[in-house]
């Protein structure tokens, strides 16, 4: 008697474990609710410059009864006026029931319109707005900051040249590309052109050649006002360098001459690892002599003449090798 109900104990167990969930005939499991509703989440009534991306894709939300995001729904996106174009004619809803597409502007300004659909919805076509307005139109260029720098030969100058270009509001133009030439004088210009930047300006940096003197450089955009804009850059400082045991000046000529004019500074540098100096022995009626004494390697020297006429110099530690060099002044 006691196996009996012992025997019948581990039936009842399995009958429990295995047959009384209450199976409902689906495995357990409900399907969910189905879709009802389509509604707009956001990016409705976005403005933008005429053929840009707008800035916040246009949202949807598909919902069930209950309110609750329905996923892997297809939404169909349609352009349904302004010209513009859509980063996909469909996507599919994510797990919080939304899907989105981004919306690119027609070429004309005004209204643009697209729709979110999906047959059968309450809500569907969701419509969105967005306006294109056409780009700022340039009108005016003017100089910013960078005139009337003086400078040293083969040195970029300190600070660029900048011009600004605006709109006839006075706001700055950007993407306007900017001509520059050097219209007199010696020197170079880093780049031919450039393009100005979100606040309308461009810039480039100027080198002056191998002479002092002034030079003129332009900034030009055709058709603005204002434009070509002009720069003043003047070379007050020649500077000869001390290098392989020779007076090397800007122009690569070897203890020659160069031309200044009364104010210019002339400067002399020692690249080489031995000392030298720069020693003038020829002086003009009424000009002053100059003498570095010893440079070590890295120093400077400057002489500012203060009269016309031409100086001659040579190096006392290397007399032979560094003699006959001049500098005449006008």
């Amino acid at each position: 008697m006691k196996r009996q109900t012992a025997i019948a104990g581990v039936l009842l167990s399995v009958l429990l474990a295995t047959g009384c969930g209450g199976d409902d005939g689906d495995g357990g499991t409900n399907p969910p609710p189905p879709a009802t509703t389509i509604g707009e989440v956001s990016g409705n009534g976005q403005s933008g410059a005429t053929g840009a991306v707008l800035a916040a894709p246009f949202v949807v939300r598909v919902t069930n009864a209950q309110g609750g995001g329905v996923s892997g729904v297809s939404v169909s996106w349609a352009v349904t006026g302004g010209g513009g174009s859509l980063s996909a004619a469909s996507t599919p809803t994510n797990s919080q029931g939304q899907a989105s597409v981004s919306l690119t502007l027609g070429a004309a300004a005004g209204p643009n319109t697209a729709t979110a659909t999906v047959t059968g919805l309450t809500g569907s076509p969701v419509t969105f707005t967005a306006t294109a307005t056409a780009p700022p139109t340039p009108a005016t260029l003017a100089l910013v900051s960078g005139d009337s720098q003086n400078g040293k030969t083969l040195e970029a100058l300190s600070s660029p040249f900048v011009v600004r270009v605006t709109d006839d509001q006075g706001a700055g133009v950007a993407g306007v590309t900017v001509t520059w030439a050097v219209m007199a004088g010696d020197g170079t210009l880093s780049a031919s052109s450039s393009s100005t930047n979100a606040q309308g300006d461009a810039s480039v940096t100027f080198t002056p050649g191998t002479t002092t003197g002034e030079s003129m450089i332009s900034a030009s955009v055709a058709g603005l006002a204002g434009s070509p804009v002009m720069f003043t850059a003047r070379t007050t400082v020649l500077v000869i360098e001390m290098s392989g045991i020779a007076f090397v000046y800007p122009d690569g000529s070897i203890n020659s001459g160069a031309t200044v004019a009364v104010g210019d500074t002339i400067e002399w540098v020692n690249r080489d690892a031995v000392q030298h100096t720069a020693t003038s022995n020829v002086e003009p009626a009424g000009g002053a002599s100059f003498d570095s004494g010893l440079m070590p390697q890295g120093t400077t020297f400057r002489f500012a003449p203060a009269v016309p006429g031409t100086w001659e110099y040579f190096c006392e530690v290397h007399p032979v090798l560094m003699q006959g060099a001049t500098i005449t002044v006008q």
